[in-house]
């Protein structure tokens, strides 16, 4: 059983006093929580509600049901179920910040929590007054601004959403009134001079007019091939993967690099934001394999996974790492900036082709707050604004 050194007048009070510093003290050892409840009681200055409980589930359950602003957890570096405890209190409510307190002086241990969330690991034999309110104003004012960047984060995927929305948008609307309206005009003064052509005896103005009406289907080439850059028909009429391929086609065709199309799981039927977005990114890196890897064939994977949908770029060019020091392009910097706003990574390293492999992943869902990690390994770069 817990000790739980709070009656239930002791309760209402620590929901009702706003002023004071709600603190839930996870310690097993009834020693050790009365020696932590007595420092914070001799803070000068501050004021502190607290309650403790002996069981991570009490802890959890706690956070359930109650208002902390912060969390003392108590955890022993020796005990193999450690940081799985941490992460289970974690999640039960990550708004709220954690301080660890351990005995002895384990480096690594204090590393692997602080990593996993924890805003300090303070040693207990050194555990004094100053200390203590000290790591607590710095460890809630720490989280203050975590669940403030958190925020600008969600708002920033919800507007990097909508801006995606009201581009594509745009370039539909733009593409469709080039349709309708120059090609329109363009084909139907094609038809005419045909006409005039046929009506014509004079051998110089039959040429001249043949001449007209070259410069007219030159002109038509020229719309529709901008209608496609826009908005790719094809990209909303049969999907991601045929446009990609129509891509890949038009690619060898202008500039003579032969790139392979392979689809892993099962297509799906994805936001129209979001193929976009995929469409335009892969047209991008495909470019910059054009104008700087000096390759001569590339390879594109189409992965579609539960939650996300990953693209994988990679040539057998001379290869491109990106560091700091380097830099970023504009283009690959835009869409690392939108792949972050949608909720997204991408990953820049060495391709087995003997180039660069770009790898991008987006959530299917805009609302996922985060896809499954397209990473394993530390060595190859993140894209991480």
């Amino acid at each position: 059983m817990s000790e739980v050194h709070a009656n239930d007048h002791d309760q209402a009070h620590i929901r009702m006093d706003t002023h004071a510093t709600h603190v839930l003290l996870i310690e097993p050892n009834p020693v050790d929580a009365y020696l932590i409840r007595t420092a914070l009681d001799q803070v000068p200055g501050a004021r502190f509600c607290s309650q403790q409980v002996a069981t991570v589930a009490e802890g959890c359950a706690f956070l359930h049901d109650h208002v902390a602003d912060l969390v003392l957890f108590s955890l022993d570096p020796a005990d193999a179920e450690a940081v799985s405890a941490f992460h289970a209190v974690h999640a039960r409510n990550e708004d709220v910040p954690i301080l660890v307190l351990i005995g002895g002086d384990d480096e690594s241990f204090a590393l692997t929590v602080v990593q996993a969330g924890a805003q300090d690991c303070l040693r207990k034999q050194a555990l004094h007054q100053d200390l203590l309110q000290r790591a607590i104003r710095y460890a809630i004012e720490r989280k203050r601004v975590e669940n403030r960047l958190r925020t600008y984060k969600h708002k920033l995927r919800s507007l990097t959403a909508e801006l995606s929305r009201a581009e594509e948008r745009e370039r539909r609307r733009i593409s469709q009134d080039l349709h309708d309206s120059l090609g329109t005009l363009l084909a139907v003064s094609k038809m005419k001079v045909a006409e005039l052509q046929a009506t014509v005896t004079d051998v110089a103005t039959v040429t001249k007019l043949g001449v007209l009406r070259g410069y007219l289907e030159e002109a038509i080439a020229c719309v529709r091939s901008l209608i496609a850059e826009i908005s790719p028909p094809l990209l909303y009429e049969l999907g991601l993967e045929e446009a990609i391929r129509w891509l890949a086609d038009r690619m060898l065709e202008q500039h003579h690099l032969a790139i392979t199309v392979t689809v892993h799981g099962e297509p799906c039927s994805l936001p129209d934001e979001i193929s976009a977005f995929l469409y335009r990114a892969v047209r991008e890196l495909v470019m910059n394999i054009i104008k700087h890897a000096q390759a001569t064939t590339a390879h594109i994977t189409i992965a579609y996974r539960e939650q996300q949908t990953r693209i994988v770029v990679e040539d057998d060019g001379v290869g491109f790492i990106a560091t700091p020091a380097a830099g970023l392009s504009y283009g690959l910097f835009s869409i690392g900036e939108r792949i972050f706003g949608l909720g997204g990574h991408m990953r820049i390293d060495e391709s087995p082709l003997g180039g660069t492999r770009v790898t991008v992943a987006v959530p299917i869902d805009l609302q996922t707050n985060q896809p499954d990690d397209v990473v394993q390994g530390a060595e190859t770069p993140l894209w991480t604004p």
